[in-house]
């Protein structure tokens, strides 16, 4: 570059620096900032009052609802235990704390004066009551076996009379008792029937002199006791009783006997009446006629009287029950009708119910043959059987 050059330019930067410290104009001044014009009224707005208001009604609303309100305390355990099983609550378990024990031994202690606890003179009385308790059983055990040796001896002495039926040996205490039951033909020892004096038979009479000889040998005591005439005075009592029954049981059904409708026999100690069944059941039937109930009337009206332990068995012939009956067999319709004549007597007398029992045998027990109309017919039957 020139110096012309280099002059031109730093005579225009001189130029310029003149021009900017001369002609630069001073900064505007910032005006204030106008303050806005404010007619606001002072206090709190006017919503605020009205929020006020509402919340007030609000909530003096709420307390009187609260006020009215009553609480259904088991509704609400009920309601409160459902929400509990629903959703789950623990529960707080107060901790029991365990019972500690306290000692039992004084930890406070007074010292006291020790008395004197030993006794100058000792002293014991005891007795011996062994010797005699010992003597006491060793006699009771000599009597004991003695009378034992003694029996035995006796039962030795009659073996054939034991055997025979004709005596029984027994003791009674201290005491060996020989029983007379009845002779070898079966009649009383002693027979005192009018215009004969009392005949003693030879088995009395020897039984009599074995006990003599006996009573020489042994110590125990040997009494003779006559039961045959108590024993047969005791049958000859209930043979009578049973006469007396079978009499009055023939004197109610007097009528029916002569009728051909009931059958009375003894049998041993018991009473049979057999009722036929052609005057009492239709054929496969169990249902009573109504013209053979006067006849069970005068039947229980006689077991009334008698008493006792009665049993009602119904018997068929062999003959099977006809097709379409309502009983399958002669078992059930033996059954049947032993059960409705055990219903009416209990109804119509005062007989115990636990007294009385039904059987039914069908055709097992015939008493006639079953080869005719009339062995059939007569085996048809209801039998009632008094005992005791």
């Amino acid at each position: 570059m020139s110096e012309a050059e280099e002059s031109a330019i730093e005579e225009e930067a001189e130029a310029e620096e003149s021009v900017d410290g001369v002609n630069e104009p001073p900064p505007p001044k910032k005006k204030k900032a106008e303050e806005p014009d404010c007619s606001c009224p002072s206090g709190a707005p006017g919503w605020m009052a009205t929020f006020a208001d509402m919340a007030t009604l609000l909530m003096a609303f709420f307390v009187l609802i609260l006020s009215f309100a009553s609480v259904n305390v088991p509704k609400f355990e009920q309601v409160s235990g459902s929400l509990k099983v629903a959703f789950g609550v623990k529960r707080v378990i107060p901790a029991i704390e365990i019972p500690k024990g306290e000692t039992l031994l004084s930890t406070e202690f007074t010292p006291t004066n020790a008395e004197n606890t030993l006794i100058p003179d000792k002293s014991q009385q005891t007795e011996d009551t062994t010797k005699d308790n010992i003597k006491d059983l060793l006699e009771e055990k000599d009597a004991t076996f003695t009378q034992e040796q003694e029996l035995a001896q006796v039962i030795e002495t009659l073996e054939e009379e034991i055997a025979a039926g004709l005596v029984e040996v027994a003791t009674q205490g201290d005491n060996i008792i020989v029983e007379m039951l009845s002779s070898a033909n079966n009649q009383p020892i002693a027979n005192t029937e009018a215009g004969m004096s009392n005949i003693v038979p030879q088995e009395m009479l020897e039984v009599a002199k074995k006990v003599s000889d006996l009573k020489q040998e042994i110590s125990s005591s040997i009494a003779v006791k006559d039961v045959s005439k108590d024993k047969n005075r005791l049958a000859d009592s209930s043979s009578t009783q049973e006469d007396n029954k079978f009499e009055k049981v023939r004197s109610f059904l007097a009528d029916q006997i002569e009728q051909g409708l009931v059958e009375v026999e003894r049998k041993g100690d018991k009473i049979v009446l057999r009722l036929g069944q052609q005057d009492s059941f239709d054929s496969g039937k169990a249902e009573i006629k109504s013209n053979f109930e006067n006849t069970l009337q005068q039947v229980g009206a006689a077991m009334d009287y008698v008493g006792g332990i009665i049993k009602i068995e119904g018997h068929t012939d062999n003959i099977p029950v006809g097709f379409g009956s309502r009983y399958k067999s002669n078992w059930d319709l033996s059954s049947a009708r032993s059960a409705a004549i055990a219903d009416y007597i209990l109804a119509t007398t005062t007989l115990s119910a636990g007294n009385v029992s039904v059987a039914g045998f069908a055709d097992s027990k015939p008493i006639d043959s079953n080869d005719t109309p009339e062995g059939r017919a007569r085996n048809r039957r209801i039998e009632v059987i008094v005992d005791g």
